[in-house]
């Protein structure tokens, strides 16, 4: 967790990426705490929606051209978002046109888990020299109390998901499919 934002009910958050054989991104999250005393939005129709980090949510940061990136945000209730960036927190309009993403919920008498898959075809341009850097990241509210902020890196201060500095999972790119191998959108 940030500094700045301390949790009471959590005992630690556990995230991963992989990108799959079938060409998703696969991102995974686990909340270490009792799903009682966790909160989120409970939509009656999954879809995509706006300000998810309001509440419980997982987000992925994907980088793309040099200073651009995507954010990802995944609800418990099913409920996504995506975003496109040019530069730090300069939004790219439209936003990313996307499937609907798959997202699993599983819950345990201590753990929630998170599991969410996004077709990664149309992500080709986050290559880079280094491979595709990302970001894993949640914002945790608990039940009458605090709200969280997790990632795998703060750099700032104050809890800052879109700092590039926090993009620190790079996947190589012998992985990442080239265009040859995938199928036209």
């Amino acid at each position: 967790p940030h500094p700045a934002s301390p949790a009471r009910a959590v005992g630690g958050v556990r995230a991963g990426c992989i990108l799959a054989d079938d060409r998703r991104l696969r991102f995974t999250y686990r909340i270490e705490a009792a799903p009682e005393r966790l909160c989120w939005l409970r939509h009656p129709a999954a879809g995509r929606r706006d300000e998810l980090w309001r509440h419980t949510c997982f987000e992925a940061f994907v980088a793309t051209s040099p200073g651009g990136y995507l954010e990802f945000n995944f609800a418990p209730d099913g409920s996504w978002a995506a975003y496109g960036f040019t530069a730090y927190r300069r939004r790219r309009q439209p936003d990313p046109l996307l499937e609907d993403p798959e997202i699993e919920v599983f819950f345990g008498a201590n753990a929630m888990r998170l599991e969410a898959a996004v077709d990664a075809r149309g992500l080709r341009d986050g290559r880079s020299e280094q491979g595709l850097r990302r970001g894993l990241a949640a914002v945790i509210e608990e039940t009458g109390g605090p709200t969280s902020f997790w990632a795998l890196r703060h750099p700032r201060p104050q809890p800052d998901f879109h700092d590039a500095g926090g993009f620190v999972l790079d996947m190589p790119t012998a992985r990442w499919p080239s265009a040859s191998e995938e199928p036209a959108l």
